[in-house]
């Protein structure tokens, strides 16, 4: 009763049995009923919730709302349980939709009364969209955001903020899980670093088939002191998200920060000393640093040499920061048959072997390695994996790029896409990568077009544009005109059905297409794309119509990269290559099991399938079962004619 008195007391309702609804938009408020007596009783004899779904129904039409809405306080105040709560949220749904003043409050004495009914998570996700309606419009190519933008963060703070409370209800189903991570999207960006983080811990808690993802996203540049932060504010614990916890204990690893390591130790002692992230981090910690043997098999004459110097750089980067527990044992494939090569390594008692480079290497020692002695090609050729429990494959290939995005797209309620590509090589195999793994996680491939050779591309576009209309939507508008208009030559223009479009395609390419696609009016959804973006010519056109675009960066963080701070210090200029992360990377992962956890054998074999995966320079990795890394890399947009971080 005391709640129901609360959602009264929101109006200023007379004793007087009628009901006063203003007709200003701007200011109109809730009909309320304050007297039992009232003549609007709705009818609830035969089946009191049908007489819920009635009334929301009758809402739909506009000179119907006031009477819906207080048929609906009416319920809410005297209907029996669940009819009244049912009709409390319903009740506020409609004035959150209608922006009537003050529903966000109503709303919230709602969600007091009745914190456990199974609307709650839906009421969250009710309040986000009204939260978002409230943000003002802001051109997002325009060169300097206004200054009520930057003073109204609070907006997209809200949204996330009531996102991340619906992702934490327990009952959330599916539909209203892709809602919300669809919602996200249009506001994460403009939301302040905390309120992120918790929505992306949420989404881990909620969307377990892409944990991994929102759990980087919620790891990357995490402190201790940031993690002790959110514990305090009950927003993790190492109960619920031990998840978040391991990734920061393995990135302190990996970096080699056994301080940070200590920090987290003490602070799960304090809180937690009986569980068992707990006791695996202070193994981590207190464990004896073992010795590597690390084999090395790369091309270092001959054709490959160049690239072959690239990976063994990395690999002695990165053992170069553990100092005497390192051992390389380096065979050159150029000079060396492979087979003789790895035989040599074998005998020699490595511990794990880096290499093969050339695909057709990996393919020829596939079917004759040691099923104890672990071997991570750097090579293209991702099917080979299969071939032998002791090979795995960790590159930056298309096919992983893809295979990534294709989760990406899913993760953010995209599943409508068309994709673009072109007659090269390594479009064709990044394309045919996505296609194959968008399907395969339930999502449709609109449309797929390969571009010819040239630069006006516009009469394809056109036809990509005239192939996204809902047909049926578009007879459906000229039945309707032609009741009232007489016949003439009708030129409609539907919105683009398809949720987003992939790019398989290389920076200046996109840059050429940006302006062909707003030509002919696909603007407005999220354009995808990999690495292969970054060429040094995406920004030709300075951005101007790539603000929804979301793309690969597969090189280290040049604000935020041990790799390229001790590259420099080694080296002193340049960058480092691609190869040459992806070797550094590698021998951090096994430096990590061996050296820090002890491991040999087929214990390596086994923890590098870890659900956890390897929090790296060029991207989370994490190898499936055939022993294919598949990598979850950072992101990044446009904003401003720059390159930015896309989270």
């Amino acid at each position: 009763m005391l709640s129901l008195l609360m959602l009264s007391s929101l109006n200023a309702c007379s004793s007087h049995k009628t009901i006063n609804v203003s007709t200003d938009d701007e200011s109109k408020q809730a009909p309320m009923i304050s007297d039992e007596k009232s003549n609007v009783t709705p009818t609830v004899k035969l089946d009191p919730m049908q007489a819920v779904t009635d009334l929301v129904l009758k809402a739909e039409n506009a000179n119907q709302l006031p009477a819906a809405l207080a048929g609906l306080q009416q319920l809410a105040t005297h209907a029996s349980s669940p009819v009244k709560e049912e009709a409390a949220f319903r009740r506020v749904q409609l004035l959150l939709q209608h922006q009537y003043a003050n529903a966000d409050i109503e709303a919230q004495y709602v969600l007091l009364a009745y914190p456990h009914y199974r609307l709650v998570a839906d009421l969250h996700f009710w309040l986000a969209q009204w939260w978002q309606v409230q943000e003002p419009v802001v051109n997002p190519d325009m060169e300097v955001a206004p200054m009520f933008m930057l003073q109204n963060s609070s907006y997209a703070n809200h949204v996330l903020d009531e996102l991340t409370a619906a992702l934490r209800q327990d009952n959330i189903n599916n539909d209203l899980l892709q809602s919300c991570l669809a919602l996200s999207q249009k506001v994460i960006n403009r939301g302040d670093i905390e309120h992120r983080r918790s929505w992306y811990f949420a989404a881990a808690h909620a969307d377990l088939d892409h944990r991994d993802y929102w759990v980087q996203l919620a790891s990357n540049d995490l402190s201790i002191a940031d993690l002790q932060s959110l514990q305090a504010q009950q927003l993790i614990s190492p109960e619920q998200d031990d998840a978040i916890y391991l990734h920061v204990a393995r990135q302190a690893m990996m970096k080699g920060d056994m301080n940070a390591l200590q920090q987290l130790l003490a602070m799960l002692q304090i809180k937690s000393p009986d569980l068992p992230v707990t006791h695996r981090v202070s193994s981590w910690l207190y464990g004896a640093s073992q010795p590597l043997h690390l084999g090395v098999l790369l091309p270092l004459t001959g054709k490959y040499a160049r690239f072959g110097q690239q990976a063994l750089n990395g690999i002695r980067l990165a053992a170069d920061r553990q100092g005497q527990h390192i051992t390389l044992s380096i065979q050159d494939t150029a000079t060396e048959r492979i087979e003789a090569a790895y035989q040599a390594l074998h005998d020699a008692g490595v511990d794990a072997i880096i290499g093969p480079l050339l695909s057709k290497h990996t393919e020829t020692l596939a079917t004759q390695l040691d099923a104890n002695l672990p071997i991570m090609a750097l090579s293209m050729r991702q099917d080979v994996a299969s071939l032998s429990p002791a090979l795995f494959i960790h590159n930056l290939s298309p096919e992983t790029q893809g295979k990534f995005m294709a989760s990406y797209a899913i993760s953010q309620g995209l599943h409508r896409i068309a994709v673009i590509q072109t007659m090269n090589k390594n479009s064709e195999r990044e394309a045919l990568s996505f296609i194959n793994s968008f399907a395969d996680l339930g999502g449709e491939i609109a449309d797929e077009i390969t571009l010819n050779e040239g630069i006006d591309h516009r009469p394809t576009l056109l036809q990509l544009r005239e192939n996204s209309d809902d047909k049926a939507l578009l007879q459906q508008l000229i039945e309707k005109r032609a009741l009232f208009i007489p016949e003439q030559r009708l030129d409609i223009h539907l919105p683009v059905n398809m949720d987003s479009l992939y790019l398989a395609n290389n920076g200046k390419q996109v840059s050429e297409l940006a302006g062909q696609l707003a030509y002919v009016d696909i603007r407005k959804i999220p354009l995808l794309g990999s690495s292969r973006w970054m060429d040094g010519y995406l920004l030709d056109d300075r951005g101007r119509n790539l603000s929804t675009a979301r793309f690969i960066q597969d090189i280290p963080n040049p604000h935020n990269s041990d790799l390229r701070t001790h590259f420099h210090e080694v080296w002193g200029k340049g960058e480092p290559s691609k190869l040459l992360s992806v070797a550094y990377d590698s021998t951090q992962i096994f430096i990590l099991l061996v050296t820090r956890l002890g491991l040999t054998g087929y214990d390596i074999i086994q923890a590098l399938h870890s659900q956890e995966g390897f929090p790296s320079e060029t991207g989370l990795v994490h190898f499936n079962d055939d022993g294919v890394g598949e990598k979850t890399f950072p992101l990044y947009r446009i904003q401003q004619h720059a390159i930015v971080p896309a989270q």
